[in-house]
C-alpha cells in the first residue's frame, strides 16, 4: 500500500510539470503570433499614414488570415498612466467599446519639434498647406493569452507598439 501512494504522488507531480510546460509553450506561441500581427498592423498604418476604412479593412484581413481571435481591454490602469484617446476595433475593423481585438491611439509629436519642422521645411518642402506638416504617430495595442489546454484562458496580456512619425496623420 505504501508504494501505491508514492506512485500516485509522483504521477501527480509529473502531470503538474506537463501542464506547466504546456502553459509556457502556449504562452510563447501566443506571444510570437501576437508580436508578428502587431508588427504587421504597425506596417499597414505606416504605409497608409492614416487610420481610415481602407486601413482598418487591411488590418481586419490580416487578423482573419493570421487566425488572431484574442480580445482584451484598451484602457486598463495596470500598464499606462495616460488612458485617453484609445479606440478599440473588433476583428472586422468596426469600432467597439467592449472586448476589442486591437486598439489604436493617435499621438501628436511634441509641439516644439513640430514647430521646428514647420520652420525648416516651409521654404524647402512642397506642401499644399501648413496642415500637411502635422507630424503624428500611432500607438497600437494587441493582446495575447496564457491558454493552458483544458483550463482555457487564464490571463490576458498586452503587447504595444508604435509607428514612426508620419505627416498628415488623421483618423
Amino acid at each position: 500500500m505504501k508504494e501505491a501512494i508514492g506512485g500516485i504522488s509522483i504521477f501527480q507531480i509529473v502531470i503538474i510539470f506537463i501542464l506547466l510546460f504546456a502553459g509556457i509553450m502556449c504562452l510563447t506561441i501566443n506571444h510570437s503570433i501576437a508580436f508578428g500581427v502587431k508588427d504587421e498592423v504597425v506596417n499597414i498604418i505606416q504605409e497608409e499614414k492614416v487610420v481610415n476604412d481602407k486601413t482598418l479593412g487591411k488590418i481586419a484581413e490580416l487578423l482573419n488570415n493570421a487566425g488572431y481571435r484574442v480580445t482584451g481591454n484598451c484602457s486598463n490602469n495596470d500598464w499606462t498612466s495616460n488612458e485617453s484617446g484609445w479606440v478599440g476595433y473588433d476583428r472586422t475593423g468596426k469600432q467597439v467599446n467592449k472586448n476589442p481585438s486591437f486598439c489604436i491611439r493617435k499621438m501628436s509629436v511634441s509641439e516644439s519639434f513640430d514647430k521646428d519642422v514647420k520652420e525648416k521645411c516651409k521654404s524647402k518642402c512642397n506642401f499644399v498647406s501648413e496642415s500637411d506638416l502635422d507630424l503624428t504617430y500611432y500607438e497600437v495595442l494587441l493582446f495575447y493569452q496564457l491558454d493552458i489546454p483544458g483550463l482555457n484562458d487564464i490571463m490576458t496580456f498586452k503587447l504595444a507598439g508604435n509607428t514612426r512619425a508620419v505627416f498628415s496623420g488623421g483618423y
